[in-house]
């Protein structure tokens, strides 16, 4: 098999497994409703237990970060195998996992099984970043924690989280004299931050003006939407990842 072919194939291998879509299927399966008429909409984690219960959110969280992780991997272990020209430990394998991360994130934000129409991207990213970039997701993480425990803000923590990505990211690719070779995964600490931020823009102007939704606190225009059977309120959420 040659590079480019085992590149579109990898491509579009991960864009479908990141498009699907675990809160609309277990909503239905488990719950029997749409998840995105119930709530704020959104086919993430954080409304699915919102709705659901806890162990459906979390039931929703892992696939979904799997979605991310296991396309990376999978070019990691297949890459050097299937392409002969391909050395074990090329950076070109790097680059080939950044991209195919990306396009993972990019599938469940816009899945083409739900007319384009997906989650914030989070869980999915955490997946990837867990493989590219362990150190800088470990601090991550904690800071998702320490926010979410402060501001009870599920996307004020999402956007922390994923600045605080980028900057020890970057700070280590600079230690470690990998911003030259390994460019591709300086340009995933830069590109998986903006896309969850654009993703999150209408979370960051109810920030702003001291509305947005905290943990455990009812968002009374999101659920008069939902009891209308609405599906059009896909903004209005919390940060669901």
């Amino acid at each position: 098999m040659t590079t480019p072919v085992y590149m579109v194939i990898a491509c579009v291998v991960a864009y479908l497994v990141g498009g699907i879509p675990f809160g609309y299927i277990i909503g239905r399966v488990a719950g029997g409703i749409d998840i995105r008429t119930h709530g704020s909409g959104n086919i993430g984690a954080t409304n699915v237990a919102r709705v659901m219960g806890f162990r459906w959110g979390v039931a929703v969280l892992v696939p979904d970060a799997m979605k991310g992780l296991l396309p990376v991997l999978a070019v990691s272990a297949t890459m050097s195998r299937w392409v002969a020209s391909i050395e074990p430990g090329s950076v070109i394998i790097v680059h080939l996992q950044v991209l195919v991360g990306l396009i993972a994130i990019v599938g469940h934000m816009y899945p083409c099984w739900l007319g384009l129409r997906g989650g914030k991207g989070v869980a999915t990213a955490l997946g990837v970043a867990v493989i590219l970039g362990p150190w800088a997701t470990l601090v991550a993480v904690g800071v998702y924690l320490l926010s979410l425990a402060t501001s009870r803000m599920g996307s004020l923590s999402s956007l922390l989280a994923s600045l605080a990505f980028a900057i020890v990211q970057t700070v280590l690719m600079v230690m470690e004299n990998h911003w030259g070779e390994r460019w591709s995964l300086s340009a995933f600490a830069l590109a998986v931050p903006f896309l969850i931020i654009y993703r999150h823009r209408s979370n960051i102007g109810r920030i702003i003006r001291g509305e947005e939704m905290r943990i455990g606190q009812q968002d009374e225009a999101s659920q008069a939407e939902s009891d209308s059977g609405s599906a059009e309120q896909v903004t209005g959420d919390p940060g669901e990842p």
